[in-house]
């Protein structure tokens, strides 16, 4: 099956996805068990890799959310990347009314979900009203603000530099 993830992450558009998994004669249930050899899904393998019509797909027939890999992401951690992308900010929507475990710390730097999205977000929520209102949605989940990384930092003790110092009471 490891040529579904490299479709459905790497090569090829939805069509072809949606053809290799016909051909593979798999039932959905299947489909959305199959897990890569880091342990992450199809969901976040298509999150990461920008394949957004896949994504909203498997995410539309059930998903499973809050797949952990091996180094300790979820598809949090893959979307923060691409989260300034409008397609992207729709599926971090969908995740976040489904759920998604802001909390969940990677291994690496034991950055939080909520963490990676924080610091990617936060030289653009002034310039931005859409994702100021995404940034505000997950902030009020209070989920991943807290848990400090290998670093000592978390969201409310990450050092901000002086111009985004009055975006701050905005968000909190």
């Amino acid at each position: 099956m490891k040529d579904l993830f490299l479709i459905a992450g790497y090569f090829g558009d939805h069509d072809v996805f949606l053809r290799a998994v016909k051909e593979k004669k798999l039932s959905f249930r299947e489909l959305l068990e199959m897990r890569w050899v880091d342990g992450s899904s199809l969901l976040e393998q298509a999150i990461g890799n920008r394949k957004y019509d896949t994504a909203e797909y498997l995410l539309r027939h059930g998903a499973p959310i809050t797949i952990v890999t091996q180094d300790g992401n979820n598809e949090f951690h893959y979307l923060a990347s691409w989260i300034l992308e409008e397609r992207a900010l729709k599926i971090g929507w969908k995740l976040l009314k489904k759920g998604v475990d802001l909390a969940q710390q990677d291994k690496k730097y034991k950055n939080t979900a909520m963490f990676d999205i924080y610091l990617t977000l936060l030289p653009w929520v002034s310039k931005s009203p859409k994702h100021m209102k995404f940034l505000k949605a997950c902030l009020k989940k209070q989920q991943g603000i807290y848990e400090t990384n290998r670093a000592g930092y978390c969201v409310r003790t990450m050092p901000i530099n002086e111009r985004y110092k009055e975006i701050l009471p905005l968000l909190f």
